[in-house]
């Protein structure tokens, strides 16, 4: 039997080896429970065509708990199932919620019946200690770090628990998976894992989650593994037969000395890795080309930023510290060193124009014109997150926020299901098909998610198109958005 037993939920589109990538933060939580000789189990609901069978059968061994987490959207709708099932199992357990959501939003949360306890924070330590408490019917009250129900079901907020020293935490125990599952082609179609090396980010963005979940006694926190530790780990994900590793994290500029020690060890240990993380416009120049060239050196290749538009002043009202011009540099930075950029974007903030929007479609163009290496990302719809200084705006805007958990579902899930009651009709239909079409206005990127010679040639195709539209401003006439709008949410919400 399993100890824990962790469900990660279907996201919207499940496809091997593109988007299912490794369950990082379960298998992060599971190391200290192993070391402290719990077992555990995690059951990929991505992977497993028959996951709920699956699920009734790991129930059957009475975990001490079963573990959750989800994002907004169509994951949560797929959580809620797993919840469903645990919750009328004969042999249910205490189900445990964890993650960003859950943690922006715990007065909602707490009182769905589908969540018993949730997360605060980081889970290593925590869990070590609720796994203990539970396992032995002890109560939960003064357990830092955890949110619960007490026996009449009134919901009860213990204090927070300091985040964990990331340095003293146990290797990732990548033996809980099979890591054949988990390559996928996000590193410019290369074999390749993912790692996390910080959490937390320094930076003010008004819309991001950061400002309100990375934050210890008030102050937005970042913390990292040392630079020893980060190679170590990318060593380990070489030995496991990646050829590429996508570092995901909000920033990985935030310690210029850890940049360039890390660089140097992954020159002396000649690792031979493709590797990508994210950056800024304004760190990429602040980096300088000296410092660009040893990590292009040390194996980065690509550069993940978030352009998000051409706007100066939308760039201000977004509190990004950045201006549209330094988006600009860096690209012919990065051009000039040889590091790929990939550019991401979203739209439909509140007081955003129609014409705003288009024009930042068209700098996106201008970016991968000006830089033939450089990638770009679809538009991706703005939704604002609570306790964030963009969602006190949305709600000034006449925003109508969820009241229960499960009406997060749909509160990102495409425009058509959202109610952000500053759009107009005009740019509401327009976001919708931006948020389409734009996929395609650089066929690189899909040219390398997926191998088939035909899907090459037919995205290749549709982005000259695409990009026709673009340059000439031609968006009434797109009868292809419907067949794009059919198959998402055919694959996003298919059994």
């Amino acid at each position: 039997m399993a100890d824990a037993l962790f469900v990660y939920p279907r996201l919207g589109i499940n496809v091997k080896h593109v988007s299912i990538w490794l369950p990082l933060s379960f298998l992060s939580a599971s190391g200290p429970l192993l070391q402290h000789g719990y077992s555990v189990k995690i059951l990929d609901a991505r992977l497993d065509d028959k996951w709920e069978e699956t699920l009734k059968e790991e129930l059957k061994k009475k975990p001490i708990f079963v573990g959750i987490t989800a994002m907004a959207g169509p994951q949560l709708h797929w959580a809620l199932k797993v919840a469903d099932i645990v919750q009328n199992s004969e042999n249910k357990a205490p189900i445990v919620w964890g993650g960003v959501l859950v943690n922006l939003i715990p007065n909602i949360a707490i009182k769905d019946s589908r969540v018993d306890i949730i997360v605060n924070g980081d889970a290593e330590e925590t869990l070590v200690e609720l796994c203990s408490r539970l396992k032995n019917n002890e109560s939960l009250e003064g357990l830092k770090g955890v949110f619960f129900k007490d026996k009449d079901g009134n919901p009860v907020f213990n204090p927070q628990r300091k985040f964990v020293d990331l340095d003293t935490l146990p290797p990732i125990p990548y033996h809980l998976v099979n890591i054949n599952d988990y390559f996928a082609t996000i590193v410019r179609g290369e074999k390749a894992l993912i790692a996390v090396t910080s959490r937390g980010c320094p930076w003010r963005c008004a819309f991001c989650y950061n400002t309100a979940f990375n934050v210890e006694d008030n102050i937005r926190k970042w913390r990292c593994y040392n630079a020893e530790n980060v190679v170590e780990n990318l060593k380990k994900l070489k030995e496991l037969g990646a050829n590429a590793v996508y570092v995901t994290e909000d920033d990985f500029f935030i310690d210029m000395k850890r940049v360039e020690k890390v660089s140097e060890l992954l020159i002396k240990e000649n690792l031979n890795l493709s590797l990508k993380t994210s950056v800024r416009a304004n760190e990429v120049l602040n980096t300088g080309k000296e410092r660009l060239m040893l990590m292009k050196k040390a194996g980065f290749t690509e550069f993940q930023i978030g352009a998000e538009t051409d706007s100066d002043r939308l760039l201000q009202l977004m509190k990004k510290d950045l201006k549209v011009e330094q988006v600009i540099a860096a690209n012919k930075l990065l051009k000039e060193v040889g590091i790929a950029p990939k550019y991401s974007w979203f739209g439909g903030l509140p007081t955003q124009t129609i014409d705003e929007l288009k024009s930042s479609i068209r700098f996106m163009l201008r970016l991968l014109e000006e830089n033939p290496e450089a990638r770009a990302t679809q538009l991706i719809p703005f939704h604002p997150y609570p306790g964030t200084e963009l969602w006190n705006l949305a709600l000034q805007h006449g925003l109508k926020p969820p009241t229960k958990f499960e009406e997060w579902v749909n509160f990102t899930d495409r425009w058509n299901n959202a109610d952000l009651p500053w759009l107009e009709d005009d740019m509401k239909e327009f976001l919708e098909k931006a948020s389409y079409f734009t996929a395609f206005l650089d066929a690189k990127v899909y040219k390398e998610l997926f191998g088939s010679k035909i899907y090459k040639l037919l995205t290749g195709t549709y982005a000259k198109i695409v990009r026709t539209r673009v340059k000439h401003n031609f968006y009434h006439f797109m009868p292809e958005i419907h067949v794009h709008k059919y198959l998402a949410k055919k694959l996003t919400y298919s059994e």
